[in-house]
C-alpha cells in the first residue's frame, strides 16, 4: 500500500511524509528529491532550463519508478496529479491524501520561499489563487482531505495515521 500526500506547494507534504513514515513503519519517498537525484540538479533548475513540459514528463516516469516502493509514504510534487496519466499509474490499494491548508497559509509560508519555479518573479497571492482553482477539482480526487495549516507536521501526519488505521480497521 502506497499512501501519497498531494496539495499545493507550501502545504507541508515533504515536512509531514517522514513523520507519517515513521508512524506506519514504511519507506518514505519524496518525488521531487527524487527527480533532482535523477537529474543532477534542482527541480527549480531543470524548470527554468527545460521548461514545465519536460519537467511533467520527467515527473510521470520518476512516479512510476516510486510507486514501486511498497509500503511508502511518497510526497508528491503539486501538480502531480493533475494529469489523468499520472493517475492511472495508482494502484488500487494506494490511498491519495490531500493536505489542503488555506491559502493564506500558503501565501504566508512561501512569501520568502525563492525555490518554487512556478512563483518566481510573481504576486504570490494572486498566482496561488490561480494556481488551486485550476488543480482543486484533481485534488478533490483525494480520499481523505486534511487542513495541514494548523498543528505541527508531526500533528499533521498523526491525523493521517489515524485515519489510515480507521479505515484499514473498517475493511
Amino acid at each position: 500500500m502506497q499512501i501519497l500526500l498531494t496539495g499545493m506547494m507550501g502545504s507541508g507534504k515533504s515536512a509531514v511524509a517522514p513523520y507519517l513514515g515513521h508512524l506506519l513503519d514504511c519507506a518514505v519517498v519524496d518525488l521531487d528529491l527524487e527527480i533532482e537525484r535523477n537529474l543532477g540538479m534542482k527541480v527549480a533548475d531543470f524548470f527554468e532550463h527545460e521548461g514545465e513540459a519536460a519537467f511533467r514528463e520527467k515527473e510521470h516516469a520518476m512516479l512510476a519508478v516510486a510507486l514501486q516502493t511498497s509500503p511508502a509514504v511518497v510526497s508528491l510534487g503539486g501538480g502531480t496529479l493533475c494529469f489523468e496519466r499520472n493517475w492511472k499509474l495508482l494502484p488500487p490499494s494506494a490511498r491519495v491524501v490531500w493536505l489542503n491548508p488555506s491559502v493564506d497559509h500558503l501565501a504566508e509560508r512561501l512569501a520568502q520561499d525563492r525555490s518554487r519555479p512556478l512563483l518566481y518573479g510573481k504576486n504570490i497571492r494572486n498566482e496561488l489563487d490561480r494556481l488551486f482553482e485550476n488543480r482543486k477539482d484533481w485534488y478533490s480526487r483525494s480520499h481523505h482531505q486534511i487542513d495541514s495549516g494548523t498543528g505541527t507536521p508531526q500533528s499533521v501526519a498523526q491525523r493521517i495515521a489515524q485515519w489510515i488505521h480507521e479505515e484499514k480497521g473498517s475493511k
